[in-house]
């Protein structure tokens, strides 16, 4: 799936490979909003991919 261009984004964490469907890109272009449950790492390269990105801090 990676070599064929189908993540919106994609990482590894704790030794997982992680990925968001590239369809996503469309359903936020129709204004859809989308919640995504991530690595810590992530929030700031999320939000570098698209202008209206919410970066919710986790509870503690």
């Amino acid at each position: 799936m990676l070599a064929r261009g189908e993540f919106f984004h994609h990482w590894q964490a704790h030794g997982l490979r992680h990925g968001l469907p590239r369809d996503l890109r469309d359903d936020l272009g129709r204004g859809i909003n989308v919640i995504v449950n991530g690595s810590r790492r992530e929030p700031g390269q999320i939000a570098g991919l698209w202008q209206d990105t919410c970066v919710l801090p986790p509870e503690h």
